[in-house]
């Protein structure tokens, strides 16, 4: 299983050190053919293009911004 991560955050990179080969667009991770994909959707400018055809995509962000969850979930985040 390859997971890949959009993850910009040191801090929070550090969570997923390790178990995910981390990229920078949605086309580095649609090259490396991923079975899971996990966005911080706070530091991301392109939620829609790490939707990837077949592959689960888990986005996490502030709580409190429900419009940035609701855009992710209508671009197909789980």
């Amino acid at each position: 299983m390859t997971i890949v991560a959009h993850v910009p955050n040191l801090f929070d990179r550090s969570r997923f050190q390790g178990r995910a080969v981390f990229v920078e667009s949605g086309e580095e991770a649609a090259g490396l053919q991923p079975s899971l994909v996990i966005v911080d959707l706070d530091r991301c400018d392109d939620i829609a293009g790490f939707v990837l055809d077949g592959v689960r995509v888990i986005g996490f962000g502030p709580h409190v911004d429900s419009e940035l969850h609701r855009r992710a979930s209508e671009a197909g985040y789980t």
